[in-house]
């Protein structure tokens, strides 16, 4: 077996295994075990990058990783150095600060496994999700439980809408195994059930069909468009959900939100909408939800639009949306091509969608899928293969 091979079967169990981990109650397995077999993955990179004399030969590869950085790992660590800053200024509470390291493991996991196995990660990945996905299943076969719950696997079933997205922006070799793979993904989605996640994908589909219809000139148009359109959406989701008439609001509109503007209303108590919000920290709203109100028995907000304004304050939170929604796409385009700023744009388009009534930013397999997609759409662009 070459080494590629065992390089290939052995980060697609730990993914597989973190998956399943992540996504079921094991007995004896904690779920954030999962986390310990991610920083495995990440570990083994740095092994590679140490033996190489802490040197990345292919530019092309380099400038991918380094883009990779400065979208996953860069603003966070300014927004938890922010939180500690406001913490320790006693602007905000003590039992607020935390360490926050699942959240760099989530984005790093995935830099450090492209960099393992570059563009062979899509398919270990893809076969990761369905292993982690059937094993999750044949576990409750075991435990007697297949049918007494749903098969909602939240971090699952959002992460594959990243693989739809890539698959529609790609020129694929069609094999079986390719559309075993295709369907398992559909199914898994569809089983899932989760609303938000196949409206989100929807939406994004047709905006990258439309998109792709226009002059390379109206793209970029576009794609700006969309980020400003998108701040204000998110501007105006946190003043709604902030004002102390929201539930009056949400219910002569008949949104049905499953109880989360209870969430919503709680966090009224600790935050309000305005320029001279400064936030609370990193980490608030599980916090006060766990300890200020554990009737609700969640384990945090179920919006992470408005939890990273509640935690970052306005001007955080603004500089926020302005990187991801309109810096980020733009920086992308100069460095690599108006494709991979598309393709950002698109998984950005969804990945924002489903933030606002979900917590996906903290999610492993999310956060994963977001930042390798990209990676590896960025990687096929450079090369000039298969992308459309």
């Amino acid at each position: 077996m070459s080494s590629k091979r065992v390089n290939d079967l052995l980060v697609g169990l730990c993914l597989g295994i973190s998956f399943m981990v992540r996504n079921e109650m094991i007995p004896f397995v904690n779920k954030d075990d999962s986390y310990y077999i991610m920083t495995f993955i990440i570990a083994l990179a740095f092994i590679k990058w140490m033996i190489n004399g802490f040197h990345i030969n292919i530019k092309n590869r380099r400038n991918i990783l380094e883009i990779g950085m400065q979208y996953s790992v860069i603003p966070k660590i300014i927004i938890y150095v922010y939180s500690i800053v406001i913490i320790l200024a006693g602007l905000s509470e003590m039992r607020y600060l935390s360490s926050n390291i699942q959240t760099f493991i989530n984005g790093l996991s995935a830099i450090a496994a492209f960099y393992l196995l570059d563009e062979s990660i899509f398919k270990v990945s893809a076969y990761a999700v369905v292993v982690g996905y059937f094993g999750n299943i044949i576990i409750r076969i075991f435990n007697g439980t297949l049918f007494s719950k749903s098969f909602e696997y939240h971090d699952l079933a959002f992460s594959v809408g990243y693989i739809v997205i890539f698959i529609v922006m790609t020129k694929n070799k069609w094999t079986y195994k390719k559309l075993f793979i295709y369907l398992a993904v559909l199914v898994m989605i569809l089983l899932a059930g989760k609303r938000i996640g196949i409206f989100s994908l929807v939406i994004s589909i047709i905006w990258l069909f439309f998109v792709t219809r226009q002059s390379e000139k109206n793209q970029k148009c576009l794609i700006t468009i969309t980020g400003v359109v998108m701040m204000l959406v998110c501007y105006l989701l946190v003043y709604l959900v902030l004002n102390p008439d929201w539930n009056l609001i949400a219910s002569n509109l008949n949104i049905d939100l499953a109880g989360r503007n209870y969430y919503y209303a709680a966090m009224q108590n600790y935050a309000h909408f305005g320029t001279d919000f400064i936030g609370l920290g990193r980490n608030a709203c599980q916090v006060i939800l766990k300890e200020d109100f554990p009737y609700f028995r969640v384990g945090n907000v179920h919006s992470d639009i408005l939890r990273m304004y509640v935690e970052s304050g306005f001007w955080m939170f603004s500089v926020w949306l302005i990187y991801y929604l309109i810096i980020m796409p733009k920086y992308i385009e100069r460095k690599i091509g108006t494709k991979s700023s598309k393709f950002v744009m698109a998984v950005t388009l969804y990945t924002f969608i489903v933030y606002m009534t979900d917590n996906t930013e903290l999610y492993l397999m999310n956060q994963f899928f977001y930042i390798l997609t990209l990676l590896l759409f960025m990687n096929r662009e450079l090369k000039g293969e298969y992308i459309k």
